[in-house]
């Protein structure tokens, strides 16, 4: 299984590049356990937050096999 690195460089499947700040608890909500993951582009500097089973969830990456939305740099 794929795993969240904070302070780690995350490849997009379009191809961007992010920083995983932090994993935080989702504040709506806090019952449900849900994780918001808060990150930051390295090409736009923008930061952004997405659910932790979002940031995760499999997709169809450019050569056709499907892998977590985000995967940490190697």
């Amino acid at each position: 299984m794929t795993k969240v690195i904070p302070n780690h460089r995350h490849d997009h499947y379009k191809g961007g590049k992010y920083l995983v700040l932090f994993v935080v608890d989702d504040s709506t909500n806090r019952r449900a356990g849900n994780k918001i993951v808060i990150y930051i582009s390295l090409t736009h500097g923008m930061i952004k937050g997405r659910d932790l089973k979002e940031f995760l969830a499999p997709v169809t990456w450019p050569d056709g096999k499907k892998r977590p939305r985000f995967i940490p740099e190697k």
